[in-house]
């Protein structure tokens, strides 16, 4: 069974657990209390640094919108992530993720690149305001550092003049 990545900073009611297939990274880790890293199935690593007995993964994985349904709305579509995780023992201890490919929420980019010490992704979504009749485009670009990977996956976003 395939889920979804965790929105960042969002806090779960219990732990879950959840398989890395790729690479050497072949382990079953349980995410501490208040971290929800969702699951994943597959997916390829990006990056595995240690720092002490820390651990920090970079993983990009996809999955299809709607496998079961494949002639409906988003049967053919593609949900794609990129998921930062710490992690300690086999304990996750935080997570971020970044979904820069969607059917479902009309998001398009990617795929990750590196350039330098940077992965980076960077994507678009599609908004309409249904009071001004207007669309527009949220353009955003998240980036991990491998010099310094207990900062996280960060995300910046270009917030667009959609409801003015």
């Amino acid at each position: 069974m395939l889920g979804h990545a965790a929105e960042p900073d969002t806090t779960a009611k219990k732990p879950q657990t959840y398989f890395v297939h790729a690479g050497a990274i072949k382990r079953t880790y349980s995410c501490a209390a208040g971290v929800d890293a969702g699951y994943i199935e597959d997916g390829v690593v990006h990056a595995n640094l240690r720092r002490g007995d820390d651990r920090f993964l970079l993983i990009g994985y996809s999955e299809a919108s709607r496998p079961n349904h494949p002639n409906g709305r988003c049967g053919g579509g593609i949900e794609s992530f990129l998921v930062w995780l710490h992690v300690h023992g086999s304990t996750v201890l935080a997570s971020k993720s970044a979904q820069y490919e969607s059917c479902w929420r009309d998001t398009q980019g990617g795929p990750p690149e590196w350039s330098g010490q940077f992965c980076i992704v960077e994507y678009s979504l599609f908004l309409y305001n249904y009071d001004t009749n207007k669309s527009s485009l949220l353009h955003s670009k998240a980036t991990f550092d491998s010099k310094a990977p207990e900062r996280g996956l960060q995300i910046i976003e270009q917030t667009p003049d959609l409801f003015k």
